[in-house]
């Protein structure tokens, strides 16, 4: 098995007041992958990717302290195996 995997991230910072900023950004993840299995039916290459925004408000800093709320979601993949699988393994 062969994978790979590229992000790539990016971000704009305002500046409201002294005391309150937000980030607001995206990141793009791609995971590409090759699949060689022992059953031929099953090997195969894929690829899949998304797009996640995120969001950030920071508010302060008071006594050199600053809050933050953070929002976004994102992607993982450790395993394509399954992704490729046409022919059970188990019952042919």
């Amino acid at each position: 098995m062969k994978q790979a995997s590229y992000a790539v991230f990016a971000s704009e910072s305002v500046h409201w007041t002294d005391w309150f900023r937000t980030d607001l950004g995206g990141r793009l993840d791609v995971f590409l992958f090759d699949i060689d299995s022992g059953l031929a039916a099953n090997s195969g290459t894929g690829n899949a990717s998304i797009a996640s925004p995120k969001l950030t408000m920071v508010f302060g800093a008071w006594a050199k302290t600053g809050y933050f709320l953070n929002a976004g979601y994102g992607f993982h993949s450790k395993d394509a195996r399954g992704t490729t699988i046409t022919v059970d393994p188990n019952d042919g």
